[in-house]
Order: C-alpha cells, then sequence, then structure tokens
C-alpha cells in the first residue's frame, strides 16, 4: 500500500510540474512594469522574484513559487498573483490589483540586484545579472 502511494503521489506531482514547466516556457524572463522601478523575474525552474523601489528610494522585495496552473505565490507581501499571458505582456493580479508588466532586456536597478543578492537565488538570463 505504501508503495502504491508513492508512486501515486510521484504520478501526480510530476502532472503538476508538467504544467508549471509548460507555462513557464512562457512567461520565464524578466518584466518590467511600465517604466517604473517594479519588475518580476520569473526562472524556468519556478522560482520568482519581484522587486519594487518606492519614490522614497524604499526597496520591497519578495521571492516566490510559481504554482500550477498559473499563479506565483510570493513567500511575504503580496499574497498570490494570478497571471495571464498575452503576447509580451503578463499580467499580475492579485490582493492589491491587476498590473500589466512588458518583458524588458534591461536590468533591475542596483539596489534590486542587492536585495535578490540577500534572498540567496541566482538568476542568469534574460536581462538580469548578479554581480
Amino acid at each position: 500500500m505504501r508503495t502504491l502511494l508513492t508512486l501515486a503521489t510521484f504520478f501526480f506531482s510530476s502532472l503538476s510540474y508538467a504544467q508549471v514547466s509548460s507555462a513557464l516556457a512562457s512567461a520565464s524572463g524578466l518584466w518590467q512594469f511600465g517604466e517604473h522601478t517594479v519588475w518580476v523575474h520569473i526562472e524556468q525552474d519556478g522560482s520568482a522574484f519581484q522587486c519594487r523601489i518606492a519614490p522614497g528610494g524604499t526597496v520591497y522585495a519578495s521571492t516566490g513559487v510559481v504554482v500550477a496552473p498559473s499563479s506565483i505565490q510570493w513567500r511575504k507581501t503580496w499574497g498570490v498573483d494570478q497571471v495571464s499571458l498575452h503576447g509580451d505582456t503578463m499580467v499580475l493580479k492579485g490582493p492589491y490589483g491587476a498590473f500589466e508588466y512588458h518583458r524588458t532586456s534591461q536590468s533591475m536597478a542596483a539596489a534590486c540586484s542587492a536585495s535578490l543578492q540577500r534572498s540567496n537565488i541566482s538568476f542568469k538570463a534574460d536581462g538580469f545579472a548578479a554581480a
């Protein structure tokens, strides 16, 4: 019975991973909210990072994880965002509203890079390079 339970758990977790993987193929990369100092970076392994720099210079950042079929669970601050993709536009809809992000090849601000390094996540591609 234990073997059957283990196999069933593995099978269903694999299905969830396949759903996340197909969604990540189009969502992975660096996204920016307008021309504001707000970025979201999604890696193909399902890890996510969001950074916002307020007008006074305060940095708000959180790591998260993509959850099948189409949401990001942030570890702090923003809760859960539903993700929808429309070409090079990604809409995140969560407790604070719906916001449109566009793909960008420009790097995040240095303050966000520092926050990302403190979170011990390493993003390698799509316009972001941690120092």
